[in-house]
């Protein structure tokens, strides 16, 4: 069959805008909050959506780490402009703090190749 029209999905390019965005209430119902016996209040009351990474242009694939205290996640600050960029890995504390973002950059991106008398 022909491919669907528009443009292809992430699983073709991940050149798309994409974020991070925590669902308190959600995290409380997998019992990952401390929220208890608030996790079975209506959806009226639940805490609205909210942007973990608004300042990056790429925010994709995150993992807890096996202590669950900390966010990892695969980013980039701006466009890119071929199909195999480069990412930062970035991580940030979780659950996340209710005032103010941030994540903090584990490994940067590698601007250029290695020459062969870097080591």
């Amino acid at each position: 069959p022909p491919p669907p029209p528009g443009r292809p999905g992430l699983s073709a390019c991940l050149n798309r805008p994409t974020r991070l965005y925590h669902l308190p209430s959600l995290w409380e119902a997998a019992g990952g909050g401390a929220g208890g016996e608030e996790a079975a209040a209506p959806a009226a009351k639940a805490a609205p959506a909210r942007c973990l990474t608004p300042s990056l242009y790429f925010a994709h694939m995150p993992r807890l780490s096996p202590d669950g205290r900390t966010l990892a996640f695969a980013a980039r600050e701006g466009e890119f402009r071929s199909h195999s960029a480069g990412f930062e890995l970035r991580t940030m504390a979780w659950p996340p703090p209710e005032a103010g973002h941030g994540s903090a950059t584990l490994v940067p991106i590698v601007r250029g190749f290695p020459a062969a008398t870097d080591g």
